[in-house]
């Protein structure tokens, strides 16, 4: 289990509610290099690299910008390539997490809190789902 419910009983219909709000892996080569477990898979990465002639590293041309891909993006492609995954389209304005991250008008604010199972005392009190 990567997580603590700090011994609250729960069955699994719970669980697939329950937020888990964690740091995701490093994206920048500052953030990479000062964690030895990210900096030991950069290396094997790039040996592999090398070894397999997969491509050569150079420095960039003067006045050319790099283009940035995240981690994140390969990591999803190879999970959904292996159908451990699915991605599925979601529309900005359902985007529940954005409740937690963003400022919103009162009715986006709503909207995502009931999409979340999240009512005020009064609405439990009375059973109403505003």
């Amino acid at each position: 289990m990567d997580y603590d419910m700090s011994g609250i009983n729960i069955d699994d219909e719970t669980i697939a509610h329950f937020a888990l709000l964690a740091d995701s892996d490093p994206i920048t080569f500052e953030s990479v290099v000062q964690e030895a477990k990210w900096k030991e898979a950069m290396d094997v990465e790039i040996s592999a690299i090398e070894k397999n002639d997969t491509w050569e590293l150079t420095d960039l041309p003067k006045g050319q910008k790099s283009k940035h891909i995240d981690v994140e993006f390969h990591i999803l492609r190879d999970l959904t390539k292996e159908k451990i995954i699915d991605v599925v389209y979601c529309r900005s304005e359902d985007q529940v997490g954005d409740i937690l991250t963003k400022p919103l008008n009162y009715a986006a604010f709503v909207k995502l809190r009931k999409l979340l199972e999240v009512y005020t005392l009064r609405e439990a009190a009375v059973g109403e789902e505003k």
